[in-house]
């Protein structure tokens, strides 16, 4: 006989108005944001954190520092000549 298991589930709006207070280690999932969040127990769901993972996070905005080495040959980049090497800085904003 197999077993199935529903995570408890309703939309973001519907969250946010009952407010709940989800079991330790009990799942909720907002269906219209695919948001998650688990629950300890004894904080109720507008204050509790989502679960976030590396695989589905995202940033609003990056720095970075990058330095593309010359190694004493001209490379080409779609028509870009490299004669030295190239040194990039900022913030890369993702939307």
């Amino acid at each position: 006989m197999a077993t199935k298991i529903q995570i408890r589930r309703g939309t973001a709006a519907l969250w946010n108005s009952s407010n709940p207070t989800l079991a330790q280690g009990e799942f909720g999932y907002e269906i219209d944001t695919n948001n998650l969040k688990i629950g300890d127990g004894l904080i109720a769901w507008n204050d509790l954190d989502y679960f976030v993972n590396e695989e589905n996070f995202t940033y609003e905005s990056i720095d970075f520092d990058l330095t593309i080495p010359y190694n004493m040959q001209m490379v080409v980049y779609g028509g870009f000549i490299m004669e030295s090497d190239l040194t990039l800085e900022g913030s890369l904003i993702l939307e």
